[in-house]
């Protein structure tokens, strides 16, 4: 009953219905490991920082360049399908990582099947939402999506940090496997509608040097940010939770938590007023702030408050961008534009794994420089 008054009142399509009830499973699935997977790496492999980067430059390096391929693949399969097929690489992927105990060079065939993943995912996902949202709720939807996950999400590191707690890496990659299964079923229950088509490998790698998509590319450049965000402060919080995994667990649920209830009424006032800018901008200044407050944080308090004022924060950037970004796709070409936005986005992430990666080698675990680049570079957004 709920879910059909919802489709009502924001005129959701069956495409857009199957996607966010995948979504949710799928978030629940990464959120109880995306925490813990760098902390997988320098914990339990023993690898140093600098090599950890290494470990995300080599994943996002190939991206750059193998991501006109998802548009072909896409084209020719559907949407829906090109997410499916992702399924399992993902699982592979943790097979590996966990094989990797064994064989530490297992981490770089594991890198290059994330990379595949990703490659068979994201652009369809974002061409999926991009082509099938009502673009007049559209904020709305997107993060109503985020508050159906919202309670998984809160779950998800809570249950992840119990599973590592009492039963370790193995039954937590095992989980998780099997709820990334899951999650394309909602996607295969009905037909795709999909009319097979030609898709340019070229024509998507000369935006990122045309003169009119300049700006749009050094913004998704800006996403670099996120991986800081992702890999090397998870592994700062670990070590100042003095290595707790409940802790780390607890904090990022109330994370999310601070993430969804703010995106949510943040999704609601820009598609009351349209006032996207006036949101954006002043929240990606203070992104960058907190940044470099990391730079002095030292004790408990201080890395659990101004890990939830950043996603708190990011609950108003994360909206407010994509309404601009899927607002460009549908005026641009869906599938082409997203693509594009994901190679810009690969060069930005490929770039500060590999500038981290040099730092971190010589000069140890200088985790304050990561902050300080981290919050110049998160000022690329204001391109957008």
């Amino acid at each position: 009953m709920f879910f059909q008054e919802l489709s009502l009142r924001y005129n959701l399509t069956r495409e857009i219905k199957e996607l966010y009830t995948s979504v949710a499973i799928k978030d629940f699935a990464v959120s109880m490991i995306a925490l813990f997977e760098p902390i997988f790496l320098y914990y339990e492999l023993h690898l140093p920082l600098y090599m950890v980067m290494l470990f995300y430059a080599v994943i996002y390096t190939p991206y750059i360049f193998l991501l006109p391929f998802s548009g072909k693949i896409a084209c020719k399969f559907g949407f829906e399908h090109s997410m499916a097929y992702a399924t399992p690489f993902f699982i592979i992927y943790l097979a590996l990582l966990y094989a990797s105990r064994g064989n530490p060079n297992l981490i770089w065939l594991a890198a290059l099947i994330i990379c595949a993943y990703k490659i068979f995912y994201w652009p369809s996902y974002n061409a999926n939402f991009a082509r099938y949202s009502n673009q007049e709720h559209r904020a709305k939807i997107l993060t109503f999506i985020r508050m159906i996950s919202t309670v998984l999400i809160i779950l998800g590191p809570i249950l992840g940090g119990l599973i590592l707690k009492f039963f370790g890496f193995s039954v937590l990659f095992i989980v998780a496997s099997f709820l990334m299964f899951v999650s394309f079923i909602p996607m295969m229950t009905t037909k795709e509608k999909f009319y097979p088509s030609h898709f340019s490998y070229w024509k998507t790698i000369k935006m990122l040097i045309r003169r009119k998509y300049i700006k749009q590319a050094l913004s998704f450049m800006g996403f670099a940010e996120e991986l800081s965000i992702m890999t090397f402060w998870p592994i700062f919080m670990f070590l100042t939770f003095d290595k707790n995994f409940m802790l780390l667990g607890i904090i990022a649920a109330t994370s999310s938590l601070g993430f969804s209830l703010f995106g949510f009424y943040i999704g609601r006032l820009i598609d009351k007023k349209k006032e996207i800018y006036k949101v954006l901008r002043p929240a990606i200044v203070v992104q960058s702030l907190i940044w470099f407050l990391k730079m002095l944080s030292r004790t408990i308090f201080e890395v659990g408050l101004l890990d939830i004022l950043h996603w708190g924060n990011r609950g108003a950037i994360y909206p407010t961008q994509f309404s601009i970004i899927y607002k460009k796709a549908n005026q641009h070409g869906n599938l082409r534009y997203m693509i594009f936005h994901e190679m810009a986005l690969a060069i930005g992430k490929a770039g500060i794994a590999w500038i981290l990666f040099f730092i971190f080698l010589n000069f140890g675990e200088a985790f304050y420089l990561g902050f300080a680049i981290s919050g110049i570079i998160g000022l690329l957004y204001l391109f957008l």
